[in-house]
């Protein structure tokens, strides 16, 4: 059940709209996007994990990362259609440019001699930036 929507620029200037649900959602045999968030006060959503899926429903059912995210304080999951893969490729790319969530690892050089090539990023405490009309990313 979408409580409420949550709008998004994208840099082509289509307005995206994100409906907050529960994870257990009923969601719709659609390609999409999603946002797994916490939500910091006053209204400020903080995407902990961003992801896309060619059928939203199959995708989001069992979740490798949501488990994670739940412990980082993630409570729901934003999520907008978008049927196609083009768009959906471009709009992932650049929510995760824009809001760098932890959970997004990239490859990274190695670490010494540890092996460790990727690793995931730490929260961005520090920046915050608007997510549509009064409701703030950080």
């Amino acid at each position: 059940m979408t409580t409420s929507l949550v709008p998004w620029d994208a840099p082509d200037g289509k307005r995206l709209l994100f409906g907050v649900h529960l994870r257990y959602a009923n969601w719709p045999s659609i390609g999409g996007l999603y946002l797994f968030c916490k939500l910091e006060p006053p209204s400020t959503w903080v995407p902990l994990y961003i992801g896309q899926a060619t059928i939203l429903d199959e995708r989001l059912c069992s979740h490798e990362r949501w488990d994670e995210a739940q412990r980082l304080g993630a409570t729901r999951v934003l999520a907008a259609t978008v049927p196609l893969q083009a768009d959906r490729d471009r709009y992932e790319k650049a929510l995760i440019e824009q809001f760098d969530p932890c959970l997004n690892v990239k490859l990274r050089p190695l670490i010494g001699n540890l092996g460790l090539g990727a690793l995931p990023k730490q929260p961005p405490f520090f920046e915050t930036l608007k997510f549509g009309a009064g409701v703030r990313l950080k």
